[in-house]
């Protein structure tokens, strides 16, 4: 049992842990006297003890506290007890989008909902000066209405942020991870399309990309292996949706879409003609990237 449980940290006491992580653990709280149930996001033992995860830590509230939009998870509060460093924000039961994943296929309608929250709220940041570098399911969050939530701005960059706290290195998750990021380049706003272009895939299609026996070869897939068509895989992937995931997942940053607002667009154009083509005609089929290789590709779908 973790031994934080039952402890308090400021007005808040720690009843379960919800999300663990090489950096923090995530704990269902409540507040002192019971009032309210928050998220709480601990600093581990071993990375309290690093002056720069500190910094990067109070980092993350600084960087979320100017990010007021609708589908990024606020931070209510911040505090350090006893060298524990931790963010307090709202609380969401229903979990993250790879919790949803897990339980099967998501309707078109849900997905094409998610992925413009999670959009917006990337084009807000973005428009802010804020990269989020690790934007993948499990830092979606889901409430009971189904609106997205992004979470989780641990590794994001600000422009203005000093570079000692963010450094060169490659941070992100393999699996979602940009080919630039792979190889220790500076992450931009494209990175955050190419994530959100393999969270789409996942979405769509039921399975990763890339898969390899160890992180390192997951990465160099990212860096060098053509992503795999969704029609490959689903053939139910209406051709559009699928020039769509090609487009923002290119491995030249310069062959993906200009912003995410523009993907986004671009989705939902070929989203409402799958759902509807009576009533929405099709858009036009967008080209493939030229970092990807000549592929035999129907011209309509």
């Amino acid at each position: 049992m973790d031994s934080v449980i039952g402890t308090t940290l400021g007005r808040y006491r720690l009843i379960e842990r919800i999300g663990r992580g090489g950096m923090a653990n995530v704990y269902v709280a409540e507040t002192v006297g019971g009032q309210a149930r928050v998220a709480i996001k601990v600093l581990t033992p071993l990375v309290a003890e690093n002056d720069q995860f500190v910094q990067r830590f109070r980092q993350e509230a600084r960087v979320v506290a100017k990010l007021k939009h609708p589908n990024i998870i606020p931070v209510v509060d911040y505090g350090e007890v006893d060298g524990k460093a931790y963010l307090v924000m709202p609380y969401h039961p229903l979990g993250s989008l790879s919790d949803r994943l897990g339980q099967g296929s998501i309707r078109p309608e849900v997905g094409g909902q998610i992925i413009a929250q999670v959009a917006s709220a990337l084009q807000f940041a973005h428009e802010n000066g804020v990269i989020h570098r690790d934007v993948k399911p499990s830092n979606i969050l889901l409430d009971d209405l189904g609106n997205a939530w992004l979470s989780d701005f641990g590794l994001a960059y600000m422009h203005d942020a000093s570079l000692s706290l963010t450094g060169s290195a490659m941070l992100g998750t393999p699996a979602y991870v940009s080919p630039e990021q792979a190889r220790g380049s500076k992450a931009s706003a494209l990175s955050d399309q190419y994530s959100l272009g393999i969270v789409l895939f996942e979405m769509v299609t039921g399975q990763l990309p890339f898969e390899a026996e160890t992180p390192m070869g997951v990465l160099v897939k990212h860096m060098q292996t053509p992503i795999p068509l969704p029609r490959s895989i689903r053939a139910t992937v209406p051709v559009h949706i699928e020039r769509v995931i090609l487009k923002a997942t290119a491995k030249d940053p310069d062959d993906r879409f200009g912003s995410v607002a523009e993907m986004n667009e671009a989705f939902q154009a070929a989203l409402a003609h799958a759902l509807n083509p009576s009533l929405h005609a099709a858009p036009a089929l967008i080209p493939v990237p030229p970092s990807h290789p000549t592929i035999p590709l129907p011209d309509t779908g």
